[in-house]
């Protein structure tokens, strides 16, 4: 987009920002844990392709054994419908006030938020993302997109190399094998958003921007 912009009008001014969001909100929201550890995605019908293979991946990973999968869907009643029909035993939960669900954020052992090798997911930077770090998220990504721009796999998130039932598993069957590596990775997650993704980091980088408009 920054190129085309450019061949449009090469003096152009353009400032950069991912998607970002107030951690000082974020931060006074309580975690309500629940006794048990769970897997978390949160989406829309609309993303029944990356539904399915969270789904695949998961039973096809030995996590399944310390861990249940839960999912926020909102969208086509009819595609929820089918979704329960695949899998019964997972919890899925709807219209949930902002509140309540960055706390499950919080509470979830790791969130999915896997990117397609699509143009348009490629194209986009799901907000969601910056949430999830500000939650302390253990986030289970892709490749793909921006995501290598900012994240390293292991080290601040869990990176599959392609969107598939194999790759996300595999990532998850670390996850089963180093539970004790969570902690360290949530740290890491959270310290790499407040640099990046939080609202007042850009506070005079914009600031500067505007006065040169």
């Amino acid at each position: 987009m920054v190129s085309k912009t450019k061949e449009v009008n090469k003096f152009i001014k353009i400032i950069q920002i991912p998607p970002i969001c107030d951690y000082d909100y974020f931060d006074h929201i309580i975690c309500e844990k629940e006794a048990s550890p769970y897997l978390l995605f949160c989406g829309y019908t609309s993303y029944s392709e990356i539904i399915y293979m969270i789904i695949d991946a998961y039973n096809k990973s030995r996590i399944k054994e310390v861990a249940s999968l839960k999912m926020v869907i909102n969208g086509n009643p009819v595609v929820i419908s089918e979704i329960r029909r695949y899998c019964p035993k997972m919890e899925i939960l709807q219209n949930l006030k902002y509140t309540d669900l960055i706390s499950m954020f919080k509470g979830a052992l790791a969130l999915f938020i896997p990117l397609r090798n699509t143009i348009q997911d490629i194209a986009r930077f799901p907000n969601k993302i910056c949430e999830y770090t500000a939650c302390h998220g253990v986030v289970v990504t892709t490749r793909y997109g921006e995501i290598p721009y900012y994240f390293e796999d292991k080290i601040n998130a869990l990176i599959a190399d392609d969107f598939n039932v194999a790759s996300i598993a595999e990532q998850l069957d670390w996850l089963y094998d180093n539970m004790d590596q969570t902690a360290r990775i949530k740290k890491n997650s959270y310290l790499l958003g407040r640099r990046v993704f939080n609202l007042i980091s850009y506070k005079d980088s914009v600031t500067e921007f505007l006065k040169e408009l």
